[in-house]
């Protein structure tokens, strides 16, 4: 088991000398075996949508931490971070931990207009690790994310990023198991557009 950084420029609660990454927090469903998104409500904060991994954004269909995607896009942030706690009971070596997941690598910025509201999307390459491939939060920080301490600690700078990725570089992507695991709890469709979203021909929740 991986026990910590070992690089010395990395100390606990780590404060970026620059800004290349950002950290973005969402909620997952405590029965899945899996990191995916809490499409059916089951932690009473909302039927997720955010990250809409189908299509490899966040803050597409719902403004999640807002503020976080515009300072990532006025700072050409070139990754998302994004971190989940683990809710499965059954999952006992992993259960109520926070772990960085996985990322999305920005390479669009989407102009959202929906429901008469306007507001910013990123777009890009996404991967998404199972619990056991993924990043204990406690690792690099002295204590689990909130609000505060994302704003605080959740801007991530080359050394950490570079960390980040090679923690990630030969473990298994599952998004797309991610995907139809969120296709086999939302049978109604109810974190997503359909046929009138714009990349409804590219989404691999339909395609």
């Amino acid at each position: 088991m991986y026990i910590k950084s070992i690089n010395p420029n990395i100390d606990i609660d780590h404060l970026p000398t620059n800004y290349v990454g950002q950290i973005q927090y969402y909620f997952s469903d405590i029965n899945s075996l899996y990191p995916t998104r809490d499409v059916l409500n089951t932690q009473n904060s909302g039927f997720k949508t955010e990250p809409h991994i189908e299509i490899g954004a966040e803050n597409f269909l719902k403004e999640c931490m807002q503020s976080n995607i515009i300072q990532v896009i006025k700072n050409n942030v070139k990754y998302l971070f994004l971190l989940t706690r683990c809710m499965n009971r059954s999952l006992n070596e992993y259960y109520n931990k926070q772990y960085i997941v996985g990322y999305i690598r920005i390479k669009n910025v989407l102009d959202v207009n929906r429901n008469d509201k306007s507001w910013k999307s990123v777009q890009g390459e996404t991967k998404i690790v199972n619990w056991s491939d993924a990043i204990p939060v406690s690792d690099y920080y002295s204590r689990s994310f909130d609000r505060a301490r994302i704003g605080k600690y959740g801007k991530i700078d080359n050394i950490m990023t570079d960390e980040f990725m090679d923690r990630f570089k030969n473990k298994k992507d599952i998004t797309d198991i991610l995907i139809n695991e969120i296709k086999r709890l939302d049978t109604n469709n109810i974190s997503c557009i359909g046929t009138t979203c714009e990349f409804y021909n590219k989404c691999k929740r339909w395609n």
